[in-house]
């Protein structure tokens, strides 16, 4: 039999044999295309390489190359601005801006990435994988100078930049918006225009749609006095308040409107004054009721009597 001190032996000597064939396994994968190109560089439980930390990325031909320095659900992604900036990529490219896991050019995906934000929210330069807003100029299209009349200034009101978007700072930014004209959405609140009862009151909203009152930051019909008070009852009948809106309930509403005086739109239908369906049986329009007696005549055309 063994001795105790032999025992002891083999077993250290197993010992090392088990660290030996687990370290080079390790090493395999630090040594591997995989771990160079990919960042592959982690031995899993499965016994293949994965990425496992941003270490792993680092050093790899991914994040040298094209900015891929972060490791995210077993792959090295692109995450931040910076990664691509020192990249190859950024350098021959212009794919300097981190996207969806990728480095891509600003110039290139303008279009395509931030083109819907930028010119409704002045959201229009990529940042960390975000369309954003940077400066002034992109909220109001100018500098210095007024805003131009398709920026979010003047058309909502969100003229300053704050955390990378344009918001309404103040009342005065909304009050020289066309929200506030055509909706009297003239109060700062939270960083958007919203409108009050009183500001509801006088405006066109009121005059024209009977919206005089407010819900929600935003004007709307509450009574049916607004409602007939406004030019959309007397032309188009829309005199009852309902879900914050005028509209036409009852032939009641469109009977004394211009719509049934001059176009015959006397009925109600879905909220709005209609003409009445002919009956089933009439002809088309511009048919006579009864047909005529037809007799050919010398040139072989129709003719009635």
């Amino acid at each position: 039999m063994f001795t105790r001190e032999f025992r002891a032996v083999l077993g250290a000597a197993g010992l090392v044999v088990v660290t030996f064939l687990a370290t080079a396994c390790g090493d395999a994968c630090k040594k591997s295309k995989e771990c160079a190109a990919d960042g592959r560089c982690t031995t899993g439980e499965d016994k293949t390489c994965h990425v496992a930390k941003d270490a792993d990325c680092v050093p790899s031909r991914a994040c040298t190359e094209h900015g891929k320095c972060s490791a995210k659900n077993g792959v090295c992604v692109a995450l931040k601005d910076a990664s691509c900036q020192a990249s190859d990529g950024c350098k021959s490219g212009g794919d300097c801006s981190a996207y969806q896991g990728s480095c891509v050019s600003q110039t290139k995906a303008l279009h395509n990435i931030c083109m819907l934000s930028c010119g409704a929210e002045g959201r229009c330069i990529l940042q960390e994988g975000e369309c954003v807003a940077t400066e002034r100029l992109y909220c109001t299209g100018s500098h210095d100078g007024p805003p131009l009349e398709s920026s979010p200034c003047a058309r909502f009101g969100l003229c300053q930049v704050e955390k990378g978007r344009c918001v309404a700072a103040t009342d005065a930014d909304c009050q020289g918006s066309q929200i506030c004209k055509n909706a009297a959405q003239c109060r700062a609140n939270g960083g958007a225009c919203f409108a009050a009862e009183g500001d509801c009151k006088k405006s066109q909203a009121c005059a024209t749609h009977g919206r005089c009152g407010a819900i929600a930051g935003r004007c709307a019909a509450l009574t049916n006095d607004d409602c007939k008070q406004a030019s959309a009852c007397k032309d188009d009948g829309a005199c009852t308040a309902a879900h914050g809106v005028c509209m036409a309930t009852t032939p009641e509403d469109c009977a004394p409107s211009t719509a049934c005086k001059e176009s015959k739109r006397c009925t109600v239908q879905d909220g709005t004054c209609v003409a009445a369906a002919p009956p089933a049986d009439a002809p088309p329009a511009g048919v006579a009721g009864s047909p005529g007696k037809v007799r050919l005549g010398r040139g072989g055309a129709g003719s009635s009597r």
